[in-house]
């Protein structure tokens, strides 16, 4: 496998330009795939223009300036991904990674309290024995829990960073607010109307209401909130 990457070739969902440079900066492997995480030092130069420069990108990176979900980051190569929460030490500045209308993902900044914590979804169950079973989320991260009744795949938590402790749970339900991360109409945010299981191998599709109903495949949806979207959204602030 190639250690390299022509800029032309980046993923679609990376809001860089595609003809400044020959090369880009390749993610290392990580909680996010290729086409689904941006390399941090790509977000630190193109997204929130804290240097203009790779070299410099990798200095800030490496003396500890960076934090991605609560913890310092140290690989300028790691893939940022939907849902992280980026925080630069030294403004103090804080951000969560969304997907806008056009699939991009875009670093929106967020207050200080709200940096605490994360949205995950549940991707799937792993059962470990002993009444414990492990929720595996779509960044990556595993979470033990012991009533794994309660959570489904599909499912939202609202986990504390960087303990991982659950504060909060979202399940994939009727009435509950969903952000559309991928699909024909990538950035929405609409309620559930309901769920149709498939009896088939293909995936099971939500339909959503309002006034221009439709349906995408389940792994499209991530659940943002009950009643409302406990998240900002990228339509208000986008910076990138």
């Amino acid at each position: 496998m190639s250690k390299h990457l022509k800029q032309i070739n980046a993923p679609r969902s990376w809001a860089i330009p595609r003809k400044t440079r020959y090369w880009t900066v390749k993610p290392s492997p990580g909680a996010h795939a290729q086409e689904n995480g941006i390399p941090l030092s790509l977000v630190i130069r193109d997204y929130l223009g804290l240097c203009e420069t790779m070299t410099q990108a990798k200095m800030i990176i490496g003396a500890g300036e960076i934090l991605v979900d609560g913890k310092n980051a140290k690989d300028h190569r790691e893939p940022i991904g939907l849902m992280d929460i980026l925080t630069i030490k030294k403004t103090s500045d804080n951000y969560r990674v969304l997907v806008d209308s056009h699939g991009k993902l875009r670093a929106v900044k967020i207050p200080k309290e709200n940096a605490a914590w994360k949205l995950c979804r549940i991707e799937n169950k792993t059962v470990l024995g002993k009444g414990k079973v492990q929720l595996n989320m779509h960044d990556g991260r595993c979470i033990l829990v012991e009533n794994a009744k309660n959570y489904k795949t599909g499912d939202t938590l609202k986990v504390e960073l960087p303990s991982q402790k659950i504060l909060d749970h979202y399940p994939l339900a009727q009435g509950s607010t969903a952000m559309i991360v991928g699909g024909s109409h990538n950035g929405e945010v609409a309620k559930v109307d309901k769920i149709e299981v498939k009896k088939s191998t293909a995936p099971n599709q939500v339909h959503f209401g309002g006034e221009k109903p439709f349906v995408t495949v389940k792994p499209n949806v991530f659940i943002i909130g009950l009643d409302a979207p406990v998240i900002k959204l990228p339509e208000v602030s986008i910076v990138g």
